[in-house]
């Protein structure tokens, strides 16, 4: 998984980019040394606090705690840490030949696909 990241003012401008592994995440390019070192801060190894519907249970309510070393930590971590910086997520799915969107496959959810087309899984 690929993260694009760009300032508000101009959404056309892609300032840096941070990858996803499967394990950790790594800052592929910046425009400039203070945007990498905010990017790097970002996806620092600490847990992520989030108030997202879809990490509870059923009946839950309130904020999750999301460790570090997964694809939704990675997503978690975009999502609440850039706009302290300055800077607004756009996540890219990596792409290969013969690992595209199966409109068969919809009988998983979209995390699990999400995590497939990360991982080159066709």
């Amino acid at each position: 998984m690929r993260v694009e990241f760009y300032r508000a003012e101009d959404p056309t401008k892609v300032v840096g980019e941070a990858v996803w592994d499967g394990r950790e995440a790594h800052l592929d390019s910046a425009e400039d040394g203070a945007t990498g070192s905010a990017i790097v801060r970002i996806f620092r190894q600490t847990p992520v606090v989030t108030n997202d519907a879809s990490l509870r249970t059923l009946s839950g309510k309130g904020d999750s705690v999301i460790e570090p070393g997964s694809l939704d930590w990675f997503r978690a971590a975009a999502f609440t840490r850039s706009p302290r910086v300055g800077l607004t997520p756009r996540f890219m799915p990596v792409i290969r030949p013969g690992s595209g969107f199966d409109p068969a496959a919809q009988y998983r959810r979209f995390g699990d696909q999400m995590t497939r087309l990360a991982a080159g899984e066709s």
